[in-house]
């Protein structure tokens, strides 16, 4: 626990790190599986994600789900459940029906045992999954299949809950932005830079600094609109080279893709185009299917802006294969 309170905000990665570490050794040395639920829900469900590559935590914490759940530690087993989600869903590289399956089968579980309440921190990650599956008739509206997100963004509010209603917030806000709905989006952009300590996770830092960025660089009109965007874009991108240099495999291409916009935004053209291919070729590199997609469609976008339509649809192609890769 100590170490996760030292990762929490980016304040001391390193003894974050070696606190979560020595967890393992004492877990493994004493043999107490009985915590073992607990141990990697901090360790591989948080603080892991600062250093390794996100998507080997997935069956640590499938391991620690049915550990849990055989020691009688449910709220733990529930938990690991959660973070399962959140970890597939925020590397980018497990296909979106496997986690929809694999969280149908926690639901049912939790249903069985009359927990169902416990996988209510999942649903707005797997709201937000169903939208891009195209299992909600309007993926824009707050309303879905799972959840009424704005109503449990409301639940949130009102009970003081502001980590669940932050990953709400991003949820929402990078789903609006990947569907082009813009001024939606910025309904969700409600906490600053400054005020990051409640975010659920490394991850969600990371998107929620990306998609700040982009937002406000997409939605700038005014002069003073575009300064603006361009300092909160120089911020948001130092924290991501921090994600970066901690962990390449995990943040290195969303740092990439900010600079490609941050450049295209001062009309650096050949210089976004550098970093726009190098955020799609580490995207691939590192097997995330949605940051290769997502990369692959705001290049066509630049290259279409720039009117290099041959070229656009060449990257428009790709994004639709990475995507459908992704599920």
């Amino acid at each position: 626990c100590y170490g996760l309170v030292c990762g929490t905000g980016l304040r001391d990665v390193e003894m974050a790190v070696r606190f979560g570490e020595l967890a393992l050794v004492l877990l493994d040395r004493f043999e107490t599986r009985e915590y073992l639920p607990r141990v990697y829900a901090a360790w591989y469900g948080t603080v892991y994600t600062l250093k390794y590559n996100v998507a080997k935590s997935l069956d640590c914490l499938l391991r620690a789900h049915r550990v849990g759940l055989l020691t009688g530690d449910i709220e733990f087993a529930a938990l690991n459940a959660n973070l399962f989600c959140f970890n597939a869903y925020g590397s980018g590289s497990i296909r979106l029906d496997v986690i929809e399956r694999q969280w149908t089968g926690f639901r049912e579980l939790a249903a069985s045992l009359r927990q169902s309440s416990l996988l209510r921190m999942s649903s707005p990650c797997m709201q937000t999954i169903h939208h891009y599956m195209g299992l909600t008739a309007d993926p824009t509206d707050a309303k879905g299949d799972i959840r009424d997100m704005d109503a449990e963004l409301q639940y949130c509010i009102d009970n003081n809950l502001l980590t669940a209603a932050n990953s709400i917030r991003i949820n929402r806000m990078v789903c609006l932005f990947v569907f082009c709905e813009y001024d939606l989006a910025r309904r969700y952009r409600s906490f600053e830079l400054n005020n990051v300590s409640n975010l659920p996770s490394p991850l969600d830092l990371a998107f929620y600094v990306l998609f700040l960025a982009l937002l406000d660089l997409e939605t700038a009109s005014t002069t003073k609109e575009k300064r603006q965007a361009q300092r909160i874009g120089k911020r948001c991108h130092r924290i991501l080279n921090t994600l970066s240099l901690l962990c390449p495999s995990n943040y290195v291409a969303k740092k990439f893709l900010l600079e490609a916009e941050l450049e295209a935004s001062q009309g650096r053209s050949s210089h976004a185009f550098e970093r726009f291919t190098c955020a799609i070729a580490l995207a691939k590199e590192n097997g995330s299917y949605f940051m290769e997609a997502f990369s692959s469609e705001r290049t066509g976008r630049f290259l279409a802006a720039d009117s290099k339509r041959d070229e656009a649809e060449t990257y428009f192609r790709r994004a639709y294969a990475a995507y459908d890769e992704w599920g």
